[in-house]
């Protein structure tokens, strides 16, 4: 049996992911910023194994959930995908999302400081 993922454990996930991007800003500028999200997002194992993207996207919070699968049937195009890929893909935009909305308001904190 594995542990199931929490809300807890995927903000924690993320501000980890957004400490380790924000320690290399000496490396990207704003305007590297999505593609930097995008690899991040992508190589996650929460969008890699599906066992585990499922239980990522059971653990979002229902906006955050709402708003990947609307991202999701962008990336989609009309195709049809498995479950597995659907909670793979839907993973994935979550994570660029929560990613981007946390450095967001880090650098949004640190202008205004």
């Amino acid at each position: 049996m594995t542990n199931s993922v929490t809300l807890h454990d995927i903000r924690n996930y993320v501000s980890a992911i957004a400490d380790d991007i924000m320690k290399e800003r000496e490396h990207w500028g704003e305007d590297d910023l999505q593609d930097i999200i995008s690899e991040h997002a992508d190589s996650s194992q929460f969008v890699i194994y599906f066992s585990q993207a499922h239980e990522f996207v059971h653990a979002l919070d229902y906006e955050t959930r709402n708003d990947a699968e609307e991202r999701a049937e962008d990336y989609m195009c009309g195709t049809r995908k498995s479950y597995d890929e659907m909670a793979s893909i839907i993973a994935y935009c979550a994570l660029e999302l929560l990613i981007s909305d946390e450095l967001t308001a880090r650098l949004d904190q640190e202008q205004a400081a």
